[in-house]
C-alpha cells in the first residue's frame, strides 16, 4: 500500500502501470513466500 500510495497517480490507466512497476520489484520466490504465508497453498 505504502507503494501505491508514494506514487500518487490519479488516472486508472497510471495507477495500472504502477502497480506494474511495483510487481517488478519483487522476486518470484518473494511472491510464493508471501501467499504461503498469508496459508494459501499451491493445488
Amino acid at each position: 500500500k505504502k507503494l501505491l500510495r508514494d506514487g500518487a497517480e490519479r488516472t486508472v490507466d497510471k495507477l495500472w502501470e504502477l502497480c506494474g512497476r511495483i510487481l517488478d520489484q519483487f522476486t518470484e520466490t518473494e511472491c510464493r513466500n508471501y501467499f504461503k504465508h498469508c496459508g494459501y497453498r499451491h493445488t
